[in-house]
C-alpha cells in the first residue's frame, strides 16, 4: 500500500518498503518493486518471478521503430477505455525511444458502465459524491478500492515477465505507464 494515497503501489516508494523488497535501477536509479512481487511467485526461464496468473491481458503493440528492442514501455489504460486507448502515444514517444517496443494492454474486465469498455477493478462501491456527505465511509470504499487493485496485481506482473522474458529483458529496461485507473 501506498503510505501517502492508501493505494497499491501506483508508483515506487523505496523509503516505505522494507529494506528486503526487490529492487530494479532504471534510469540510474533504484527503485523497489511491490512487496508482493515475490508472493506466490515463481521463476521464469529468465530468472523473473511470475504468479502464473489465471488472467492472460492482451492488446496492441507497436514495434521498437529501429527494429531493435532494447526497452519495453507497457501503457495501462483508465477505467471505461482499453488498449488502443493509450497506443496513439507510442508512435510520439518512439521518436525520442526508437529502441523501445510499446504495449498497451486491455484491462482484464469488462466495464460496468461502458459496454465497449474495460476495467482493471469495479469501482461499484465507489461513489464520490456519496463521500464527500459523509468522509467517515471513505477508509471503507478506498479500502475497497485497494483491495481491487491488489487483486489484478498477479496479471499485470506476469504480463510484466512475460513481455521481459519475449524481448530477453531484465526489469530495469521497463517503464509502466499509467492513466488514470491504470495508474493503481
Amino acid at each position: 500500500i501506498c503510505p501517502p494515497c492508501g493505494t497499491y503501489n501506483h508508483g515506487f516508494y523505496p523509503q516505505f518498503y522494507p529494506q528486503s523488497a526487490p529492487k530494479t535501477n532504471f534510469g540510474g536509479q533504484t527503485l523497489a518493486l511491490s512487496p508482493g512481487f515475490r508472493q506466490g511467485a515463481v521463476q521464469s526461464d529468465q530468472g523473473l518471478e511470475t504468479h502464473m496468473s489465471q488472467i492472460t491481458l492482451e492488446g496492441p503493440v507497436v514495434p521498437a521503430a529501429s527494429g531493435n528492442t532494447k526497452s519495453v514501455v507497457i501503457l495501462l489504460h483508465g477505467y471505461g477505455a482499453d488498449g488502443s486507448d493509450l497506443i496513439g502515444l507510442a508512435p510520439e514517444l518512439a521518436k525520442f525511444l526508437p529502441d523501445t517496443i510499446f504495449y498497451a494492454p486491455n484491462a482484464p474486465h469488462p466495464c460496468e458502465m461502458s459496454p465497449f469498455g474495460r476495467q482493471w477493478f469495479s469501482l461499484a462501491s465507489y461513489d464520490p459524491e456519496f463521500l464527500r456527505r459523509d468522509a467517515q465511509t471513505m477508509p471503507t470504499a478506498l479500502k475497497a478500492l485497494a483491495q481491487g487493485a491488489r487483486e489484478n496485481t498477479a496479471s499485470i506482473e506476469d504480463f510484466i515477465v512475460k513481455v521481459l522474458t519475449t524481448h530477453k529483458l531484465d526489469t530495469s529496461k521497463v517503464a509502466l505507464v499509467g492513466f488514470s485507473q491504470g495508474t493503481m
